[in-house]
């Protein structure tokens, strides 16, 4: 059987303060779907994913994500370089410059 449905409307990144995941160039829909539902399981609520990443709502990422899409917030082609300097991510200044180097 096959379902056919709208994908979710694209909202507003803004600011996050949960917990999230961040992939860049993470291009097997198959590994593209364990990452989520392993993100699921430990109980994160949003993912992000860089222009680089497989679709997260193709077939293949649908299957071995198993179910995470109804839990997760899924961004994508999200711009990292500049999302994350305008975010509101708590953590230390030097931790900050590493990740905005390794960019």
């Amino acid at each position: 059987m096959l379902a056919i449905i709208d994908l979710p409307a694209v909202r507003p990144l803004g600011t996050i303060v949960d917990n999230l995941v961040v992939l860049d160039g993470v291009q097997d829909p198959g590994n593209l779907g364990t990452i989520l539902r392993t993100a699921a399981a430990a109980g994160v609520r949003h993912v992000l994913l860089a222009e680089g990443c497989a679709g997260a709502w193709s077939p293949r990422v649908l299957r071995a994500g198993m179910g995470a899409h109804f839990v997760l917030e899924v961004h994508e082609r999200v711009d990292l370089a500049a999302w994350l300097p305008a975010s509101a991510v708590r953590c230390s200044r030097r931790a900050q410059r590493r990740c905005l180097q390794s960019l």
